[in-house]
């Protein structure tokens, strides 16, 4: 067993005792990982990115909805609802990226209203943000772009469905 102090983003000092383990090694990728010359990418490298924006997008939520219950402004059944609606499409692009089947059509319609419901919002919200400061453009842009991306991956894979 091993202990080390480890000085925290926050400035606390913490001492971390207990085995040290290790990540087994990745399984060489059947499909290159990386973006295709010419601007162009896998499926493999897209369906991770689009990944990743829904997984800070369940952290974000993750984060407000705890707030906003406590401090009354949701139902704790609308915040667990707008959890399993995001977890519910982690779960798709993870079947998608195993190459495994997709759900029916009427499971992407009720993806595709939780994503588009959620880019209204942060059209709604992110211009005040940007003004107060709390996110610059360039950001609210990205993050826009990058939900907009995943609204239009469920809708292809709908109508391939």
């Amino acid at each position: 067993m091993t202990c080390s102090r480890v000085t925290l983003p926050n400035g606390v000092t913490a001492i971390v005792c207990g085995p040290r383990r290790r990540r087994p090694a990745k399984a060489a990728a059947a499909e290159p990982s990386l973006p295709l010359e010419g601007g162009g990418e896998t499926e493999s490298f897209r369906l991770g990115r689009l990944m990743a924006c829904i997984g800070r997008e369940a952290g974000k939520r993750r984060t407000l909805y705890a707030r906003w219950v406590a401090a009354g402004r949701m139902m704790p059944e609308t915040a667990e609802r707008g959890l399993s609606e995001i977890a519910e499409i982690v779960e798709v692009l993870r079947t998608a990226r195993r190459g495994e089947p997709l759900p029916r059509k009427h499971v992407f319609d009720r993806m595709i209203g939780a994503v588009a419901r959620e880019i209204d919002q942060r059209r709604r919200v992110y211009p005040k943000m940007v003004a107060d400061g709390r996110m610059t453009g360039a950001a609210a842009d990205r993050e826009i772009a990058e939900m907009a991306d995943v609204l239009l991956w469920l809708q292809q894979q709908r109508r391939t469905a």
